[in-house]
C-alpha cells in the first residue's frame, strides 16, 4: 500500500529546493524556482495523466489541501474529471459577476504589470468610465451594443487617438460567453482588439 500523509507542517516549512514533493494519494507540494509553494493534485483520466492546481500554500494549508485532494478522488470515482469540474465552477462563478467586479479583478491582477504610469492611468480612468455605463450589468449580458455605448462617447470627445480601453462584452470573443476588455483607437476605422479579463 502506498504511504499517504508523508508531509508535515514542519517538513513543508523546511523544504527549499524547487521540485515536487508527494504527500500521497495524488497530492503534491510544488516549489517553484522562485521559492513559491503551491499544491497540485496528480491523477489519471482516460489514460491521460493530469495535474490540477489546488492553491498556494499561503492560502491553502496542509489539512485543507488533503481535503481538496479527497474531494477530487471522490469525483474520479464518480467518473467525473476534477479539472473539468473546477473549470466549470469557475466559469459559472464568472457568469454571476457584474462587469465592475470583473474590471476590478482585472485591475488588481494586471495593473502593476504596465510599466508606464500613463498607461496605468488610462486603464483606471477608462474602466471607471465604462463602469458608469455598464458596471452593474451581469457580464453574461454585456454585448456589442453595450460596448458601443461605452466607446462612442470616447470617439466623440477624445482630443487625440487614445490608448484607451473600454470595458464590454463581444460576441466575437475567443471563447463562449467570456467577459472582455475592448481596446480601440479613436474611431471605428482605427480597428479594435479584445482581451478576456475573466475566465
Amino acid at each position: 500500500m502506498r504511504k499517504i500523509h508523508r508531509l508535515t507542517s514542519l517538513k513543508i516549512a523546511a523544504l527549499k529546493q524547487p521540485g515536487r514533493y508527494a504527500d500521497g494519494a495524488g497530492l503534491e507540494l510544488q516549489i517553484s524556482p522562485t521559492g513559491t509553494k503551491s499544491w497540485l493534485f496528480r491523477y489519471s483520466m482516460h489514460g491521460r495523466e493530469r495535474r490540477m492546481g489546488l492553491g498556494s500554500l499561503s492560502t491553502v494549508n496542509l489539512k485543507e489541501a488533503r481535503e481538496l485532494a479527497r474531494q477530487a478522488r471522490q469525483a474520479i470515482l464518480r467518473g467525473e474529471d476534477p479539472l473539468a469540474l473546477k473549470r466549470k465552477a469557475r466559469a459559472d462563478a464568472a457568469k454571476l459577476m457584474t462587469f465592475k467586479e470583473c474590471a476590478d479583478a482585472f485591475l488588481k491582477a494586471k495593473l502593476m504589470a504596465f510599466t508606464s504610469d500613463k498607461h496605468r492611468e488610462q486603464w483606471v480612468v477608462t474602466l471607471a468610465a465604462a463602469n458608469r455605463v455598464i458596471g452593474s450589468m451581469n457580464v453574461n449580458d454585456v454585448d456589442t451594443a453595450a460596448v458601443l455605448r461605452v466607446l462612442r462617447p470616447m470617439w466623440d470627445t477624445a482630443p487625440t487617438p487614445p490608448c484607451d480601453c473600454a470595458a464590454g462584452w463581444s460576441a466575437s470573443s475567443p471563447g463562449p460567453s467570456r467577459p472582455v476588455i475592448a481596446r480601440t483607437s479613436r474611431t471605428p476605422a482605427g480597428g479594435e482588439g479584445i482581451w478576456p479579463i475573466c475566465s
